[in-house]
């Protein structure tokens, strides 16, 4: 569930980025450009988001078969499908970028008819357009194939920051360069530099080096077959979602099309973010679809169903209510008053349409594309017919009310998607399922990690992190668990003795959102943040661990004794064998006797140790082998935060990335400087996501093979000790 509400956030997120910066730049993006030069720019992006849409029609095909191959297991029809998608939209995208180069000058000169010296300036632009239709076609490519793998936050990431850039440099770059193309070749730019990070991307995806257009003709059919349902549903879209203005401005003037236009632009986003929000249902449901029973299917729709109905109520009520006051506030007291009549309907008319998104998704995972394209043109047909019977008797509200009739339609996509279930096969496919449970089956040793800087950092989440716990200490073997965080992994950098201690751990987990982050851009998509207090905390409250004792041993005076009553008087069934207070310096050998008798005399199951990274990672190599225990924990300022000193970080900090700001606050003086140290972090990821560095790290089965022989070194050093 939350690896989809991820995903829905990022949709979301790719559908309203564009549109609210433009909403906030614009006024700012008019100044800079002057009015001449801004029509030039809007004529520009326009062109660019048109001719993009027809380029990139076959970007659900393209998820589609992936999925499907996913499902199967067949990872050589996964690349197949990927090539071909690209020398389809490379046609695709060559094409009508010539057509908008051919159209170009016309085009430039009915536009700047009255202002002559603006032609070179609109045709360059507008040449430019074309090219950066071609980038945008091949990325969609990028896109789609992470959005079949459920990869939205990588791939939105970068697609979003190219937009947003791009309308930064329409705003600042005319305060040197005037020139509207200067602008567009700044855009083209900005567009490479985003299609050869996701490119990046996709070939550490897929696994390959090389990414060859081309086009396999067993695969080319099927993504022709099912795309060219999808691509005319978008040319269909483009052509109805224009005659509706275009009536409003020949039969009621330019007055009439500016009120509708802003009732239209408030109610959209009802239906964009229930499309954008849900699109993961599509992948995911294309996926498991060849495997699932009827029962399997039925709950991903029904959760999506209540999802759909639950926004859509909610975005309608808040317009119905308060959709007048905010056209007041945005377009002024004349639009506002003019819009009464009109800002309901459009508003009920979008939220028909966005009620219809879960079936559609669901349609076209199960492979039912002309279903949904054939309502979707019946529903522009009816609503062109209605326009020309209640245009001249209702006027604008008569536009309004025609678009009821595409929403209404729409939703009929449920009775054919209702038949289908009902014929889907109760059980499983008995022989699919069989794969996929051999496939599950892998070897329990095989451990996943990410290559974080050149660390090994296990691709895990909680859940993950508990049960392989569990497993080490059910096998009674030594070892220690590293929170690797971007402190401890330039530590690593330039200390290999840090380096060698990660290398050697029993888990090393992902502490922080931005190692995270990294885990999942190089594929490893459910990996998740895991801090030290987070595990800590997991570990004393799960029954699985109750038998266990623990040694707590860091932390200010005082703060072990305040732990201790905490967890005991939270979790009663906890066992608390010693605690001990270290010096704010590196122990002598006396202390160290010291604490290796009191832990052999308490024999705990379980050590945590609260001294900071990377003085704990160290302490614990060293320690490890002469003491007295099982696991070793280096959980940093853990013990802190759960004996209620320090606050927690909220988890929505957290998952945005924002812990390190949380704890800034709460001790600036002693954290500002580490803080900014870590900033050369950023600079070595992107050195290592472009390639442009290597960070090499051992495998999994190396670090494996290192682990066991630790272990064997460990158990013949206490066989010494005990012959001594």
């Amino acid at each position: 569930m939350k690896d989809h509400l991820g995903n829905a956030v990022f949709g979301a997120l790719d559908y309203i980025a564009y549109p609210a910066g433009m909403l906030l730049l614009a006024p700012a993006i008019l100044r800079s450009l002057g009015i001449d030069r801004y029509g030039i720019w809007a004529l520009a992006s326009a062109v660019l988001m048109t001719g993009a849409i027809l380029a990139s029609g076959f970007g659900d095909a393209n998820i589609r078969t992936i999925a499907q191959a996913r499902g199967n297991l067949q990872s050589t029809e996964v690349i197949q499908a990927v090539r071909s998608t690209l020398g389809i939209h490379l046609v695709l995208g060559f094409a009508i970028g010539c057509l908008c180069w051919a159209a170009a000058p016309a085009l430039a000169l009915h536009t700047v008819k009255t202002h002559a010296e603006l032609f070179g300036d609109c045709l360059w632009s507008l040449r430019i357009t074309a090219a950066i239709i071609l980038l945008r076609a091949i990325e969609t490519v990028c896109v789609s194939t992470q959005r079949a793998f459920s990869r939205y936050d990588t791939a939105i990431q970068v697609s979003v920051t190219a937009r947003v850039l791009s309308l930064l440099i329409a705003w600042l770059m005319p305060r040197y360069e005037k020139h509207v193309a200067s602008v567009m070749a700044a855009t083209l730019a900005v567009n490479a530099l985003a299609l050869w990070i996701q490119n990046l991307q996709l070939k550490r995806l897929l696994g390959i080096k090389r990414l060859v257009p081309s086009l396999q003709a067993k695969t080319t059919r099927r993504l022709l077959g099912f795309g060219t349902f999808t691509w005319l549903q978008a040319v269909t879209g483009l052509l109805f979602g224009q005659v509706d203005r275009l009536i409003a401005g020949v039969t009621l003037g330019t007055s009439a099309v500016a009120v509708y236009t802003f009732c239209t632009q408030l109610s959209q986003p009802i239906y964009g973010i229930a499309a954008a929000g849900l699109h993961f249902l599509f992948p995911h449901l294309a996926s498991d679809a060849a495997r699932s029973s009827r029962r399997a299917l039925l709950r991903p729709i029904a959760g999506a169903l209540v999802a759909n109905f639950c926004f859509v109520t909610a975005s309608l009520a808040i317009l119905l209510l308060y959709g007048i006051t905010i056209l007041r506030l945005w377009a002024g007291p004349a639009v506002a008053h003019d819009s009464a009549s009109v800002l309901p309907a459009a508003a009920w008319s979008a939220a028909l349409s966005a009620l219809s998104v879960t079936g559609s998704y669901s349609m076209l995972a199960l492979d039912r594309p002309r279903t949904v394209t054939i309502l979707s043109i019946l529903g522009g047909i009816s609503m062109a017919a209605a326009l020309t019977l209640l245009v001249p008797h209702y006027g604008l509200p008569g536009i309004a009310l025609s678009r009821l009739l595409p929403g209404t339609l729409a939703l009929l996509i449920y009775l054919p998607l209702a038949a289908i279930l009902m014929k889907w096969p109760a059980l499983p496919n008995p022989a699919r399922q069989h794969a996929v449970d051999e496939d599950v089956k892998a070897p329990a040793d095989l451990r996943r990690c990410a290559n974080v800087l050149g660390i090994s950092v296990d691709a895990i989440d909680v859940e993950g992190a508990l049960s392989r716990i569990d497993e080490l200490l059910q096998s009674n073997r030594k070892g220690y668990v590293c929170a690797v965080d971007v402190n401890g992994v330039l530590s690593a950098l330039h200390n290999c003795a840090v380096a060698d201690v990660y290398e050697h751990a029993a888990l090393a987990l992902p502490d922080g959102t931005p190692t995270a982050w990294v885990g999942r851009a190089q594929g490893f998509w459910k990996m998740r943040a895991v801090t030290g207090p987070e595990i800590m905390q997991q570990i004393f409250c799960r029954m699985q661990f109750t038998g266990y004792s623990h040694f707590f041993y860091g932390g200010k005076p005082g703060v072990t004794d305040e732990l201790t009553t905490t967890l005991c008087r939270q979790h009663p069934w906890t066992k608390v064998a010693g605690t001990y207070t270290p010096p704010f310096r590196d122990l002598t050998s006396d202390e160290e006797a010291e604490l290796i008798a009191t832990i052999d005399q308490c024999r705990p199951d379980i050590i945590w140790v609260g001294i900071g990274a990377p003085r704990q990672e160290l302490f614990m190599r060293r320690m490890l082998p002469r003491l007295n225990t099982r696991l070793m924990f280096g959980v940093g300022a853990a013990f802190d935060f759960l004996s209620g000193r320090v606050r927690m970080c909220p988890p929505w900090m957290k998952r945005a990335g924002l812990h390190w700001l949380h704890r800034l606050t709460q001790d600036p003086r002693r954290l500002w400087r580490r803080n900014l140290r870590n900033t050369a972090f950023l600079w070595h990821i992107a050195l290592q996501m472009t390639g442009m560095r290597a960070y090499k790290t051992v495998t999994a089965a190396h670090r494996a093979e290192h682990t066991t022989l630790s272990m064997h070194q460990t158990a013949q050093q206490e066989v010494r000790d005990g012959a001594v």
